[in-house]
């Protein structure tokens, strides 16, 4: 009876180191098999570097339009901060309103959001007419219609 049990035990031990093998080379081609992790700070130092010495890519197609769509909300939602302060604002204050979250997607897909870049873009929008933009004598912008008591208080502060 103990040889039977020593050569049941036996068997099973074998079985035991075949399975351990067999979960080692699937643990192997599963390793193998996944994807490798995607570091972002290189991608996001390279648009940063790239944008600070002037370099652009032409873009074109489904890029282009993302862009414009992007700068496009960017730009507008500084003229409805205009529109709702009620007073016109320069590019640092509109710098300053702008969520880290965009200024982080800028960076990593388009171009760095500073403030040479927001002011050409709000130009470019000026140009095309967009969102009621202008940009006042002393380089901040404003939008139409300005609140209705605009004028009259800084009016009343230069008097």
């Amino acid at each position: 009876m103990l040889e039977q049990m020593q050569r049941i035990v036996r068997g099973l031990e074998r079985q035991l180191a075949s399975l351990a093998d067999d979960n080692k080379v699937l643990r192997e081609q599963i390793a193998a098999l996944q994807p490798k992790p995607v570091n972002l700070e290189p991608i996001a130092n390279v648009s940063k570097a790239s944008s600070s010495i002037g370099v652009r890519s032409r873009k074109s197609g489904a890029a282009l339009i993302a862009a414009t769509a992007f700068w496009d909300k960017v730009v507008a939602d500084r003229a409805a901060q205009i529109l709702v302060y009620g007073r016109p604002m320069s590019v640092d204050e509109m710098l300053l309103e702008i969520s880290q979250d965009t200024k982080e997607f800028a960076a990593i897909a388009f171009q760095t959001i500073d403030k040479k870049a927001l002011d050409h873009k709000i130009k470019q929008r000026i140009e095309g007419k967009k969102y009621g933009l202008f940009r006042l004598g002393d380089g901040r912008y404003s939008v139409i219609p300005l609140a209705s008591d605009y004028r009259q208080s800084s009016a009343r502060a230069a008097a």
